[in-house]
């Protein structure tokens, strides 16, 4: 009978530390897939310090694209800073035959006195993907970067690497690794080195592990755009709010980079631009949108609208204006885009957040 009860006592005993150990790895487990969500779905916000205006100093960046440039300098009003966009990489390193890179010289004369930083296109999905793989031509790409920003007299490099597949471990780290030894070679000449982020980073799994990479760069560019492309169904360019509607929005995007990057850090970038919708009864798209710039899309819905049927009114939710008419060939569109109040709505939402810097896309588009 002692030794029954004895041997009750051991397995007891061995059953109370299993469920233990069990109890712990579940804990463990829940944790690691609440972080997981929370990277990749919808970050958790945390609680930000509100500043007040008078302690905020504000900084615009002016995107300049190459086939936007003009013979006449910038008006220093557009923007403190200018970013031109930018040189692209070739097969064997930066292209030089490549119309940006040979619209530098002209970029350099009507910015003279200006700060200004290069931004390197990585807009091609698969040259990119090739040269993540390859350690050489990485080092080429970035040792031409350098040679030209020392050769026009910018301040830094904007690298704007856009990736757009499933986030699998093998791109991430390589992607990290190419932004780091990117990072230590553009700081070793004492320039700035910065870095464009999409603005759905979290909502749609983009393969940046921002925690990472944010620590190698000066700037954490955010494209605040885009959020409804030209290849979807018709919608704001970023809303404001709305995320119960569209899946996510402005708000929520700017407390998923403030729980990983610091404000300081942040740059908030506003596309100064639409897209207009072929779309069926339904409002579902035909084709591909086109782009409208905000100067068109002023004279053709704000001034005086010059379609048929046409009735053009603010969204409260998204805060952008959205257009519908009637083309000559009886096909109906709908137009969204972002302007000036929008962007004064979004930019108050940033200095009640402490973020003090924005950008615009583009010059010439407003």
């Amino acid at each position: 009978m002692e030794y029954n009860r004895h041997m009750k006592k051991v397995v007891l005993g061995i059953a109370v530390l299993l469920l233990v150990v069990l109890g712990i790895s579940v804990f463990n487990s829940s944790k690691r897939e609440g972080k997981k969500e929370t990277l990749s779905a919808s970050v958790t916000p945390t609680k930000v310090q509100v500043l007040s205006a008078e302690n905020i100093r504000e900084k615009k960046f002016l995107f300049v694209p190459y086939w936007g440039q003009t013979a006449q300098r910038i008006p220093e009003s557009f923007g403190d800073e200018l970013v031109y966009f930018g040189i692209a990489p070739g097969e064997n390193g930066i292209d030089k035959e490549e119309t940006g890179y040979l619209g530098l010289d002209r970029f350099e004369a009507i910015s003279e006195g200006r700060d200004t930083l290069l931004a390197l296109r990585m807009i091609e999905q698969e040259r990119s993907f090739a040269i993540l793989k390859d350690k050489a031509l990485q080092k080429r790409i970035i040792d031409d970067s350098i040679a030209a920003v020392k050769q026009h007299n910018f301040d830094g490099i904007v690298l704007d690497l856009e990736i757009s597949s499933l986030p699998f471990a093998s791109i991430t780290n390589q992607m990290n690794t190419f932004v780091e030894e990117f990072s230590k070679a553009v700081k070793k000449e004492k320039l700035s080195f910065s870095m464009m982020f999409y603005g759905d980073t979290f909502y749609r799994l983009r393969p940046y592990d921002t925690i990472i990479l944010s620590k190698h760069v000066d700037y954490v560019m955010i494209m605040a755009y885009d959020f409804h492309k030209a290849k979807v169904d018709p919608g704001p360019n970023f809303p404001l709010s709305g995320k119960e509607v569209y899946g996510y929005d402005f708000m929520l995007m700017v407390h998923d980079f403030l729980n990983i990057v610091p404000k300081e850090k942040l740059v908030i970038v506003f596309g100064m631009f639409g897209y207009d919708w072929r779309v069926d009864e339904d409002e579902k798209s035909l084709a591909q949108a086109k782009a409208v710039t905000l100067t068109v899309a002023k004279k053709q819905f704000l001034t005086t609208c010059i379609f048929r049927q046409c009735k053009v009114q603010r969204s409260e939710i998204s805060a952008e204006t959205t257009a519908s008419y009637i083309d000559s060939s009886g096909n109906k569109h709908i137009v969204w885009f972002e302007d000036e109040e929008s962007v004064a709505k979004k930019t108050e939402f940033l200095k009640e957040k402490g973020i003090n810097m924005v950008g615009y896309w583009a010059y010439s588009y407003f």
